[in-house]
């Protein structure tokens, strides 16, 4: 039970490092677009570098540690939902190497993605979210698909709403 509970909050450390550090991203390029002062620009990146050393990288790791060590010890590994789970994991991890990659750009000056487009990307970890907690809580790998097609559907519709008005404004 103690590990689980690791698990859980390590879990959450790693997600609320990844909401804020895309936060730290989106100031960066709008600070790169609008061509601010150097000093702004350098107190952003130390701040992406500080929540990539003192926050993400020991949740990482002490997530997976405790993931591995909960899963083995309740045998979870053999039923279904853990392999949805696992996978949605699996996409978290590539949203997070390519934020690393994002980031590394970001530090050179080169903005890839424009600040608008990155505030819609900063939901995605929500969606997976959604889909981690509900897979694991129900233990059933459907309901946490679903759960992540609805939150997709309502950010779709709010998107199209947000547009529509945009237009007739």
């Amino acid at each position: 039970m103690v590990l689980k509970a690791l698990h859980i909050i390590f879990g959450a450390s790693w997600f609320a490092g990844v909401f804020f550090w895309v936060r730290m991203m989106i100031y960066h390029t709008e600070a790169i677009e609008m061509q601010s002062h150097d000093d702004v620009v350098s107190l952003v990146t130390t701040a992406e570098r500080r929540i990539q050393i003192f926050v993400l990288n020991p949740a990482i790791g002490l997530t997976i540690a405790c993931g591995i060590a909960t899963a083995v010890m309740s045998r979870a590994y053999l039923m279904p939902w853990f392999h949805v789970k696992l996978t949605i994991v699996g996409l978290l991890s590539v949203f997070h190497g390519w934020c690393y990659w994002l980031n590394a750009q970001l530090r050179r000056g080169v903005v890839r993605v424009p600040s608008r487009r990155l505030r819609l990307i900063n939901e995605f970890p929500f969606v997976l979210l959604v889909g981690i907690v509900f897979s694991a809580v129900s233990r059933t790998g459907m309901l946490g698909i679903r759960a992540m097609a609805v939150v997709i559907g309502v950010v779709g519709v709010g998107l199209a709403v947000a547009r529509i008005r945009r237009l007739w404004n």
